[in-house]
């Protein structure tokens, strides 16, 4: 068992044999004997002796929040900290009513150190009631810097996902984040990354090599605040910079089509997500048209683009019409998909319907350019061996 699965309970009565600079080893209530690492949250409740059976930790203080006030005593904020008996995972609550934060492996042992050097057991003294443990000012102010630093990172779990239901049916809130359209994973810590496994390649020196790592699928940025209570149907939210990025980054991608400047875009590449209707989201909709996009992954071919999702589009830059876009099987905003538009330019020529609004179908000059494009845009081996099987050689 490792030391992560372990409870408090498991250190309950547990007894340390011998020790090392970096492990202990331990022998538990049940005999079995165990090498646990020092630097664990349950190798840390292993060197308390005073811990009670089923008793919860608790810890609550008042932090001091504005040091530059000091000669009035400050701004204060209550904070506690909490693990119960039966879990690996503590909470911090903020003044009172906030959701409360859920820590983890080294996040949590430090939030317990802090707790335990609270306690600050002297021999002679009685044990302290670990239920209700008296923050010192110091300890507490530690405590919400501790908390303050998680929340730059990751979102609080639970105010997030009470937060799911008014992003409509397209959004399943899962282990790791939320789900949009069984396309996306949101992450909680407002990343997004494509659901499907595919290779992710990317343009060099005139070609196409395989991209090693897992990068977003649509990297983006916004205009958050520090801090911005933001209001979700009647009720408000006090929401932190990743957590106001979280929500914004599922609303540009439930609706790409509005934000992301490309017409179709939602259809093309993302099913179609169906808000729930009568619900006001004016403060997420506002924050989604602050998006800037980095890089984006087209989800077909895998192939990363290190710009916006509008730089470069067929129905932009070749003026073609609506009908041409709908049936491609390619995205017209990734380079496959002015692959294809060559690879139908036979086939595009006879068609009776208008290809293109300024010319007709068959303008050597726009099709020699739309060739010429093509060349210098390339795209992974296997689409131009799909196109092969789907139009022939070109």
């Amino acid at each position: 068992m490792s030391d992560n699965d372990r409870l408090i309970g498991d250190a309950i009565g547990a007894s340390i044999i011998d020790e090392s600079p970096d492990t202990l080893l331990v022998r538990y209530a049940d005999g079995t004997v165990e090498s646990v690492s020092k630097h664990s949250m349950h190798g840390l409740l292993c060197t308390i002796d005073w811990l009670e059976t089923g008793a919860p930790i608790v810890g609550s203080g008042r932090a001091l929040i504005d040091r530059d006030n000091l000669d009035s005593g400050g701004t204060g904020i209550d904070i506690e900290f909490e693990l119960l008996h039966q879990d690996t995972a503590g909470t911090i609550t903020v003044d009172g009513g906030s959701e409360p934060l859920t820590l983890y492996g080294t996040e949590l042992r430090e939030a317990i150190k802090l707790v335990i050097d609270s306690a600050d057991v002297d021999p002679g003294d009685d044990e302290p009631d670990q239920t209700s443990i008296s923050l010192g000012t110091d300890e507490a102010t530690e405590l919400y810097k501790h908390y303050e630093s998680i929340l730059e990172s990751r979102v609080r779990e639970g105010l997030i996902d009470k937060l799911s239901n008014y992003f409509g049916r397209g959004v399943e809130v899962v282990d790791d984040g939320w789900l949009v359209e069984d396309t996306y994973l949101v992450t909680y810590d407002a990343e997004n990354y494509l659901v499907d496994d595919m290779d992710v390649s990317q343009v060099s020196g005139g070609g196409v090599e395989q991209f090693e790592g897992d990068p977003e699928a649509v990297k983006m940025s916004f205009r958050t605040d520090p801090i911005k209570s933001m209001d979700f149907g009647q009720e408000s939210y006090t929401l932190s910079e990743v957590e106001q990025a979280f929500v914004a980054t599922v609303e540009v991608l439930s609706h790409p089509d509005q934000y992301l400047g490309v017409e179709g875009f939602e259809n093309e590449v993302y099913s179609a997500v169906v808000r729930a209707k009568g619900v006001d989201l004016e403060d997420v909709t506002v924050l989604a048209t602050t998006v800037d996009i980095q890089h984006f992954v087209d989800p077909k071919t895998g192939l990363l683009h290190r710009h916006d999702v509008d730089k470069h589009t067929i129905r932009t830059t070749f003026n073609v019409r609506p009908w041409v876009v709908r049936e491609l099987h390619y995205n017209n905003f990734d380079h496959a998909g002015v692959a294809e538009l060559a690879w139908k330019e036979d086939q595009l020529r006879a068609d009776s319907r208008s290809v293109f609004f300024d010319t007709d179908n068959n303008d050597d000059n726009r099709w020699s350019r739309i060739n010429s494009i093509e060349a210098g845009a390339p795209c992974p081996p296997e689409v131009y061996q799909r196109l092969n099987a789907m139009y022939g050689s070109k």
